[in-house]
């Protein structure tokens, strides 16, 4: 009692459903902000390069006290605050002293853009603040050594089939954007057999229809391999198309799609 009798608090009163128990992670940190506040004082109160903060202060200290502007106002320290928040003038030291504040000490936890944005948000201003943050947040070695994975969970691994004999699978794709030939020939279509790795290179048209497509791979592949029991592609515009899909479904081949666009 003695000791507690040395400050002067208030003791209120908070209802059991609002009386939650903060742990260390979720604690706010505003206070920590506020107390080293008085660390960046030289700083603030400089801005001798910065020709508009200058200017800025120079017309704000020339106001009578009804004239200041409605969203600029200067403080009895002679801080240039901007709605409620410290103006700070273009000093890049400055800048990164303060960025390196509100995410990289300990109490900060190396919060994310949009948490570190709106931290500093609530103390500080200045021009370009969201990009100059974004690029400090995403330069951090720290958040970039512990960064969290986002992504959906990968499913089971699934076995590679075994092949029985050659060209009974085989993939397909498109290079296209090709200088043109003599023929106006712009794309290749590569065919790849998976059991044996051999493959055929031929020139087409980007702007060949689908069907004819189709007759050049019955004139190059299947003429000299046969008909092949699956055949793995991307999802192009020409193997999604009806007339395809409806072409190999009579001659009794699976088309398997990837989500990537690879051999």
């Amino acid at each position: 009692m003695a000791t507690l009798s040395e400050f002067d608090f208030e003791i209120k009163y908070t209802m059991r459903n609002e009386n939650w128990v903060a742990d260390a992670l979720s604690r706010r940190v505003i206070v920590n902000h506020i107390a080293t506040m008085s660390s960046y004082g030289t700083h603030l109160h400089g801005g001798q390069q910065d020709d508009k903060y200058q200017q800025l202060r120079h017309k704000l200290q020339q106001q009578g006290i009804g004239d200041q502007d409605v969203d600029y106002h200067l403080t009895t320290e002679g801080l240039v605050i901007f709605r409620d928040m410290i103006y700070v003038s273009n000093n890049n030291e400055l800048k990164k002293l303060i960025m390196r504040e509100f995410h990289i000490n300990p109490y900060s936890g190396h919060l994310g853009y949009q948490k570190t944005l709106t931290t500093v948000k609530k103390f500080y201003y200045w021009l370009n603040l969201e990009k100059e943050l974004a690029e400090f947040v995403i330069r951090c070695l720290d958040c970039q050594w512990v960064k969290e994975n986002s992504k959906h969970l990968c499913g089971l691994f699934q076995p590679i089939l075994t092949l029985e004999w050659k060209w009974e699978v085989i993939s397909m794709d498109f290079i296209t954007s090709l200088p043109r030939t003599s023929q106006q020939h712009d794309s290749i279509m590569i065919v790849v057999d998976r059991l044996t790795k051999v493959d055929h290179f031929i020139t087409v048209k980007s702007m060949n229809s689908t069907s004819d497509i189709a007759k050049v791979f019955i004139r190059d592949i299947v003429r000299l391999h046969g008909i092949s029991k699956k055949i793995v592609s991307d999802k192009d515009v020409k193997f999604t198309s009806i007339f395809w899909k409806e072409l190999f479904t009579s001659l009794g081949t699976k088309l398997a799609f990837t989500t990537n666009y690879h051999l």
